[in-house]
């Protein structure tokens, strides 16, 4: 006899990877199987009929106290996207069997009713190899307690039965906790191996890096002094001040073009530190224009010690200080505060924070200064 299976309603996205196994599985168990994604709502549960299991996803049974919250692993394997998704039983009855990933729930079984709650949205799109092997592992599970159900509840009462089934169910518990083992061995090698690549990885870059501190040193003073005019004549740069602490470069007035005005931003002091790869960055006239102290830039904000909200900036500049490439870090540092995101969020401290500059009175033309021409940082 073909046992069947029945998927009901919408979000189960994997169902033809999940279909062979579901199919292997009620054949084993002897019975139909009707398949629901509750998704993570109230749904009603289907119609208990005999020779079936009801199987549901991302569900948490009436009465069983629970939050929405995510998994991150299972099985010792990483789950990805809206698969995490989960409940998080607070108190479970004794009305159910746990079905436990370490100390992890991650579904129930009714001990009243044929009915099996799957408590995360493991039929949601994802790599079909991860959904394969996630199913198995659960299905496996489903089936050892399924096991132990018919030694706790045998249908020969004779002692001979009963010595023979509770051997089994012990086995099978013993099976259970074996395979939780292996399963936690096999994730820790995981992690071990990952980071021993992370540390691998760190170790080359840092041979090359101890192999430039290696070079010259009377090559890298002609460098460093190169440098150090190059800062000079970056348009933009007044001035370098140099202490124990770090190289600090000193900005002229800094404007931002939003709608066709100009706002008058500041004066920065840009500090690069030994210990710190990412610069300190802080306006001197922030007060004086904005009449407060937390926002220093549209993307530079904070009261003690303002953050740089640089998007992908921070790893760039990084390794150009780690690499002392000072000159190519105070160039990239003054583009930035001479850009900024024009999304709503940034255009609406601009507006709350700085006054655009007035316009020009009709009928009057620009006053042309001459200025001493200094290198843009683009031409580095």
């Amino acid at each position: 006899m073909k046992f069947r299976v029945q998927g009901r309603g919408d979000y189960l996205e994997m169902w033809d990877v999940m279909l062979p196994l579901l199919e292997g599985f009620a054949a084993k168990i002897e019975k139909h199987i009707n398949v629901l994604n509750f998704h993570g709502s109230k749904s009603s549960p289907l119609e208990v009929k005999k020779g079936e299991i009801n199987l549901y996803f991302w569900a948490c049974p009436p009465g069983v106290e629970a939050d929405s919250g995510t998994l991150e692993r299972v099985f010792g394997l990483t789950l990805t996207g809206g698969m995490r998704d989960s409940y998080i039983p607070q108190f479970v009855p004794q009305d159910y069997i746990q079905i436990l990933d370490e100390d992890t729930p991650v579904a129930l079984i009714s001990k009243s009713s044929p009915e099996v709650y799957v408590l995360f949205d493991l039929p949601h799109r994802a790599p079909e190899e991860l959904t394969r092997e996630v199913l198995g592992d659960l299905l496996r599970l489903l089936l050892q307690e399924a096991c132990i159900a018919k030694a706790e509840n045998p249908e020969d009462e004779s002692p001979e039965s009963r010595f023979v089934q509770i051997c089994n169910a012990w086995r099978t518990n013993r099976r259970k906790e074996s395979e939780s083992k292996i399963r936690r061995s096999e994730r820790r090698i995981r992690e071990v191996l990952e980071e021993l690549q992370v540390q691998r990885r760190r170790l080359e870059e840092e041979r090359l890096l101890h192999a430039g501190l290696l070079e010259s040193l009377e090559q890298r003073e002609d460098e460093f002094r190169k440098m150090f005019k190059g800062i000079l004549e970056i348009k933009g740069v007044e001035w370098v001040e140099v202490t124990e602490k770090g190289v600090s470069v000193f900005t002229d007035m800094i404007y931002l073009d939003y709608a066709g005005r100009s706002y008058k931003i500041g004066k920065f002091k840009i500090t690069f530190g030994e210990e710190n790869p990412t610069p300190d960055v802080i306006n001197l006239l922030n007060e004086k224009i904005t009449g407060q102290k937390y926002f220093h830039h549209p993307h530079i904000f904070g009261d003690r010690v303002p953050k740089i909200c640089g998007g992908n900036l921070s790893p760039g500049m990084e390794k150009l200080v780690m690499e002392q490439d000072f000159l190519n870090a105070t160039a990239v540092m003054i583009r930035f505060l001479r850009t900024f995101n024009q999304s709503s969020q940034y255009v609406g401290w601009l507006k709350s924070n700085w006054a655009p500059e007035p316009l020009p009175e009709k009928g009057k033309g620009k006053v042309k200064v001459k200025v001493k021409e200094k290198v843009e940082e683009e031409d580095l």
